[in-house]
This record gives structure tokens, C-alpha cells and sequence, in this order.
């Protein structure tokens, strides 16, 4: 189960509250991809918590049960025009659907949660500081490990008391107080639901397409017989999924990261390429060294790296990935991961994306 964080201000706090959603803002951009594939990857029952920037973090809520009957994706809207009756204050492009998990009025201080150093770095909450550092982003995972902290910290900084659920919220005084009036109702009937497949098919040649249909369908139970679940893992085995996770203040991104559990834990690093790069295994790289020394539980045996690329027409290419790429970077780093898996990917006769495993 993954926590994500919101970005929330003095303008969108209420409404968030009042109406019981969550979303991402772009600005006066009509379209954003990055950040549609960001919440995507929200699952029922994934932890929310709302970040006020130069104020702290408030929660806890979670997602709420949303998904489409036939495809099992979670839905999210595509919903600019909705201003809330006019009290959102700002555009908000994408949204999802939340209620109260166990809701506390105080928030835990931006200085407690990231800028208080703790004795051991490993324990620095690393995730928000390179997304403060790079901005631009209203929806960030936080790691298994980062997620505990800042909740701990939520419910110790309200003396683990948190409000009656039973209530309505909104946001005053910079607190989350209940309120007795009846819930609203977050109206959804004009709200489009983006098809990302279909999106990606047209622009296949964008990474952040690819991305986004990961995102979207990593872990849906009617793909756990297909070659994709291999890739990210089944639905009974994903514990944690990411993407655009930064791993550096060089603002390195590990494009998709989930970490799986059938018997033991498998943290499986995938970088996607909309085109063949023989420079890809530098990336991959730095993914796994950060890996190593930043991230509790990893070893040789549990890190897994994998490539995603289109079908390769170059013969010339495959057999430099073949002779030299690859084999140079499981020798390499032999002692520090697994061998990399290859995986290619093309669109069937009905505009469908398939994947397959490539042996190089």
C-alpha cells in the first residue's frame, strides 16, 4: 500500500476537505501527462496525507473505492472546469475520490517532518526533500518506511486523538476541524476519464504515455496472467509502487519502482524507453547504488532491474546489447543486483499494447 502526498494551499485546503477529493494543478496548462501518470497510481485504500507548503502535513485519509467494473482501474477524473461552487479558488486538472481514515486536526511541522535531522540519514524522509528540491510536482510517493514516519509523527503530534469520522471537515485556523453539517457531495458527472491506451498508442513515442499506463495498471488483478505482471508483479504481491522517483539530488528518476512480496521482498527498478538507448544501463546504475546505500532490506538478492523498450527492428542494436551492453553490467554488478530482464513491448492488430520477454 502506498502513502502519497498532496500538495495542497490557502486556496484548496476547504474545498479538498469539504468535497472529499484530492488533486493535481498545472498551472493555466490544460493537459499535463507527468502529471496524470503521477495519480494514477493511486490504489482503494492508499494512504493520502495533505502537505501545506511552509505550514507541515495533515491526515490521515485514504483513497476511496472507485474503480470501473469491467477493466478494474481505478478512476481518475479529468476535471478542470469543477471550482467546487466556487470555493476551490484554483484549477485542479486531475482528481481522485477520498474519505477519513483517522483524521487529526494539527499538522506535524514542515521542520519536524524534513528539515530536523535524525541520527541515521537512512531515516531522513528523502522522497520530499528531492521533490522540494525540484518542485512541480502536487502527488509524491513516499517510501514504505517514510510513510510510517510522518504518520507516527501525525498521531504523536496530536496525542494519538484523532476526530470523529462521523463528521464533515473543513479547514480553519490552520487546522482540520469536524463540523456538522452534511457531507458534500463531490459531483463527478461532468468529469472525463482519460483513456490512457489509447493516449499511448497515439504518442508512443513519449516515455511519460508509457509511464502512465504502468502506473494505471500495475497490479490490476484481470493483467495477473499476462506478461506485463511479470514486469511490475501480481495484484496479490504488489506492496508499494512508484514512479518518477527521484534517487539523488541530481534528480536521477527511477521511472516506474515497485517492491514485491510473495515469500520475500523484491524491489524491482524499471526504467522505460519509448526508443532504444545504449546508454540506458548508466542509468540503471546510479538507480542501483542509490538503492543500496539509501533504501532498508535491499541486497543482491532482492534488487531487480529491468529495461522496457519498444520491439527492436536494428539488428545491429540487439546484438551490441547482447555481446556487450548488458553482459558488461551484470558483471559489473554482480555482487550489488540480479541480471537485468529485457522486455519489449508493440501494439496488436486492435491497438492493444503486448509485451513480451526478450533473452539476450
Amino acid at each position: 500500500m502506498t502513502t502519497h502526498v498532496f500538495i495542497v494551499n490557502e486556496d484548496t485546503f476547504a474545498a479538498h476537505l469539504q468535497y472529499m477529493f484530492a488533486g493535481t494543478s498545472s498551472g493555466k496548462k490544460a493537459w499535463n501527462i507527468s502529471l496524470l501518470a503521477d495519480i494514477k497510481r493511486v490504489r482503494t485504500g492508499d494512504k493520502i496525507l495533505f502537505y501545506h507548503e511552509g505550514v507541515g502535513f495533515y491526515g490521515i485519509f485514504k483513497i476511496k473505492e472507485n474503480t470501473n467494473n469491467v477493466t478494474g482501474k481505478h478512476i481518475v477524473y479529468y476535471d478542470k472546469d469543477n471550482d467546487c461552487e466556487g470555493t476551490l479558488g484554483k484549477k485542479l486538472l486531475y482528481r481522485v475520490l477520498i474519505e477519513p481514515d483517522e483524521v487529526y486536526p494539527n499538522p506535524v511541522s514542515e521542520w519536524e517532518a524534513l528539515e530536523k535531522l535524525p541520527d541515521n540519514p537512512r531515516d531522513i524522509i528523502w522522497s520530499l526533500i528531492y521533490r522540494k528540491l525540484k518542485g512541480g510536482r502536487g502527488c509524491s510517493p513516499v517510501t514504505l518506511k517514510e510513510s510510517n514516519k510522518l504518520i507516527r509523527l501525525v498521531r504523536e503530534n496530536n496525542s494519538e486523538k484523532p476526530i470523529d469520522t462521523s463528521q464533515s471537515f473543513t479547514w480553519e485556523d490552520g487546522r482540520i476541524v469536524g463540523v456538522d453539517s452534511e457531507q458534500k457531495i463531490y459531483d463527478t458527472s461532468q468529469a472525463e476519464v482519460p483513456d490512457i491506451e489509447e493516449m499511448l498508442y497515439k504518442k508512443r513515442k513519449i516515455e511519460t504515455y508509457l509511464q502512465a499506463y504502468f502506473t494505471e495498471n500495475a497490479g490490476l488483478p484481470n493483467l495477473d496472467n499476462s506478461v506485463f505482471a511479470e514486469i511490475c508483479g501480481k495484484s496479490n504481491e504488489i506492496i508499494w509502487l512508484g514512479n518518477e522517483f527521484y534517487c539523488g539530488v541530481g534528480m536521477q528518476k527511477i521511472d516506474i519502482f515497485t517492491v514485491t512480496n510473495q515469500g520475500k521482498r523484491e524491489f524491482r527498478v524499471i526504467e522505460l524507453k519509448a526508443s532504444p538507448d545504449t546508454g540506458i544501463h548508466r542509468q540503471l546504475e546510479r538507480y542501483i547504488k542509490w538503492c543500496r546505500e539509501y533504501l532498508c532490506g535491499t541486497s543482491k538478492e532482492n534488487i531487480q532491474p529491468i529495461i522496457v523498450v519498444p520491439s527492436i527492428p536494428d539488428v545491429s542494436y540487439a546484438d551490441e546489447l547482447k555481446q556487450h551492453i548488458l553482459p558488461s553490467f551484470n558483471k559489473r554488478y554482480k555482487d550489488e543486483c540480479q541480471p537485468v530482464t529485457w522486455y519489449e513491448f508493440y501494439f496488436d492488430e486492435e491497438k492493444k499494447i503486448k509485451f513480451q520477454k526478450i533473452e539476450y
